[in-house]
């Protein structure tokens, strides 16, 4: 009977142990939902070898190893969410047999390598998010990362700004000394880059509360705050600002258009 099964859901519960290989007899499935529960191990390959299987959300749980070769069996895969798994080694190649695929979390993993160039021949897939890893490389000549190539790599400054928190009853309780101390240290660490490593150099007028954007992991993110200045050694003129204020990743700085 279950294998006339389409749908799967079975998120947010507390689910342990490994996936059963039995789940690969459910050959008419078409949605499989696990997300945020306590699962762990490796993938198996089993849950890799339906048919008809458009979306597959693993997101949220304790998987290891890493992502199996046997990917390239669903090719009917419309969406793929791996996200926050313990997943490790190079993104498989075997990915770019995908051509259905439109949507790919692969974000807060220990992935490396490079991202697949095969993606360049994705014609659907319009969103990719792959922050929180070890990639390296080039990125893909793809709709997903000319569209705004930044927000595939980068994740939401999810919490708002520092003073939001601290503002907050509820949340700057639960906002404890071991993250405010971690939140001083990112500073440090981006006031340290933009002033001995960036290329020119950036300087800056004031910093406040609100200047300071925290994602939803509490890691800090200095943003632009109207008056930053790059600075020419043998130069004093400043540069213009365009557009609204918000995070602006230090890599912009080399437009000259802040």
């Amino acid at each position: 009977m279950l294998k006339s099964l389409f749908n799967l859901v079975l998120g947010n519960n507390k689910l342990l142990g490994t996936i059963p290989l039995e789940l690969g007899n459910l050959s008419n499935l078409e949605h499989l939902d696990l997300a945020s529960n306590h699962l762990s191990g490796p993938i198996p390959q089993q849950v890799l070898i339906f048919g008809k299987l458009l979306s597959l959300n693993l997101s949220k749980n304790k998987f290891g190893e890493s992502i199996p070769t046997e990917i390239r069996n669903v090719i009917t895969l419309e969406s793929l969410d791996l996200c926050q798994n313990r997943l490790a080694g190079d993104l498989p190649q075997q990915l770019e047999q995908l051509q259905s695929l439109e949507t790919l979390n692969l974000s807060h993993n220990n992935l490396s390598g490079t991202i697949p160039l095969a993606f360049d021949d994705f014609q659907g897939l319009t969103s990719i998010d792959i922050p929180y890893n070890q990639l390296e490389g080039p990125l893909p000549n793809l709709k997903a990362f000319r569209d705004d190539p930044f927000e595939a790599l980068r994740n939401n400054k999810e919490k708002g700004s520092l003073r939001n928190i601290l503002s907050n009853k509820e949340e700057a309780i639960e906002f404890d000394w071991i993250l405010r101390l971690n939140v001083v240290k990112d500073m440090a660490n981006a006031l340290s880059y933009m002033h001995h490593d960036c290329s020119p150099p950036l300087v800056h007028r004031d910093i406040s509360s609100n200047n300071v954007l925290l994602d939803s992991e509490y890691v800090a993110h200095v943003s632009d705050f109207g008056t930053t200045r790059l600075l020419k050694l043998d130069s004093s003129n400043w540069t213009s600002f365009a557009g609204t204020f918000g995070y602006i990743a230090p890599g912009w700085n080399d437009t000259l258009n802040l």
